[in-house]
């Protein structure tokens, strides 16, 4: 490893290691390679500009896995990632037509959210290899990098909020 990303890592642990405080290191160190991606020796060739732009990015990133997904339950991190993406109208509205007004609602909720998560990730591989690639990328940097569950369950809303806000 060289200079750049050591200098970026040791940044990047102090700041997750004081954020994300009430994780336990594993947990803290799987935040942050996951942070970096799959490749982090690609940050070596990077400009200026690009690695100002990675950083945004991984900010962004942790900022959303923070605030609204680390410390949530599964139920609440999917509460979550509904009240965020039912800020775009059209989303929101296709989810309450799929919702009924019954006990179960919670669990039509997290229901409705999963097809639609899967209706996205369809229509984004049928509209763009790029974009399809992402997607799956991610999922799989997720399987990857991390081996706890809680974590796991954190991770993919953020990234689902992070791509369908951006």
């Amino acid at each position: 490893m060289t200079k750049t990303i050591e200098q970026i890592k040791y940044k990047w642990e102090n700041r997750i290691s004081v954020e994300c405080a009430q994780q336990n290191k594993i947990t803290q160190i799987t935040i942050l390679n996951w942070l970096l991606g799959e490749h982090p020796e690609q940050w070596e060739t990077f400009t200026d500009r690009q690695l100002e732009n990675a950083e945004k990015e991984m900010n962004y990133r942790l900022c959303i896995l923070n605030r609204r997904y680390l410390e949530a339950s599964p139920k609440a991190a999917y509460k979550h990632l509904m009240e965020r993406l039912g800020n775009c109208r059209a989303i929101r509205a296709r989810i309450l037509a799929e919702i009924p007004m019954s006990r179960d609602r919670d669990r039509r909720i997290v229901d409705a959210l999963e097809k639609l998560v899967q209706e996205m990730l369809q229509s984004v591989r049928e509209a763009s290899r790029y974009e399809s690639r992402y997607i799956q990328q991610q999922i799989a940097w997720i399987k990857q990098c991390s081996h706890i569950p809680h974590l796991r369950t954190a991770l993919l809303p953020t990234i689902i909020e992070e791509y369908c806000l951006q």
